[in-house]
């Protein structure tokens, strides 16, 4: 059994004794939970448990499981659980115009937003996080990986892998097959993509994969997304503003 920091030297928890209502937790028992491997006996995918973000995004969110045991950790390993936002955060342009070539890695959502979305999550969520380690492919410097407390998805995180998905109007690759896996909980609900807005209505979505742009042949200027009626795009343009669907992982 894996020590959780957060359980110090305590004896391992006892699933039968957690609440199977994720939400009646406490954020330190789900972590523990988590890092002890046990977290699949007791919850299951797209159990969600609500947070009220403060600072520069505000408004209650939930944070559904997406995923056990599916990202790899900076500190070696597997997260236990991997979360996910149901709602949509107010999100912005993908890059900025001094950062072009380096995909997710340079973006101004990585370098701007997530901060912003962290500095917002309550102190318990935080202590919480595990920094995973997320790769992401770009034309310009191959494949990219980064060290991430909080993300957004690729493209193959969110879709099935299928040509409609991962190439261009004109059929033309957008070699994103390593940036990551499906999450559990996209494989069976088209619904889990289909995400309004913490404050009302829905958007489109930004993944962190490179996209194309139409008639484009370059992949470092835009990414690809996810439409309000929870389809793809294999790209939209950087100076597009669109919303974020923010994870993490404990």
């Amino acid at each position: 059994i894996i020590e959780s920091s957060l359980g110090g030297g305590k004896r391992p928890l006892d699933p039968s004794k957690l609440s199977p209502t994720l939400a009646e937790n406490s954020w330190a028992t789900i972590a523990r939970a988590s890092a002890e491997g046990i977290a699949s006996q007791v919850w299951s995918i797209g159990d969600g448990i609500d947070i009220v973000l403060a600072g520069d995004y505000s408004g209650s969110v939930t944070m559904q499981i997406a995923g056990f045991d599916h990202d790899s950790l900076a500190e070696g390993g597997r997260a236990g659980i991997t979360f996910l936002s149901k709602q949509l955060v107010a999100g912005g342009v993908f890059y900025d115009y001094s950062t072009l070539g380096g995909g997710w890695r340079d973006s101004s959502i990585r370098s701007n937003m997530m901060p912003k979305v962290y500095g917002s999550l309550p102190e318990e969520v935080r202590e919480a996080i595990r920094t995973a380690i997320k790769t992401t492919s770009c034309q310009s410097y191959g494949l990219l990986t980064t060290e991430d407390d909080v993300f957004i998805p690729s493209l193959p995180e969110v879709f099935a892998l299928d040509d409609s998905v991962f190439t261009d109007t004109y059929g033309r690759p957008l070699n994103t097959e390593n940036d990551g896996t499906r999450y559990d909980i996209f494989k069976n609900s088209d619904d889990a993509r289909r995400k309004g807005l913490i404050s009302g209505g829905a958007g489109d979505w930004w993944t962190r994969s490179s996209g194309r742009e139409s008639g484009s042949s370059s992949t470092n200027t835009c990414a690809g997304f996810v439409k309000i009626d929870g389809s793809s795009s294999g790209g939209g343009i950087q100076s597009s503003s669109k919303c974020i669907c923010f994870g993490f992982c404990v």
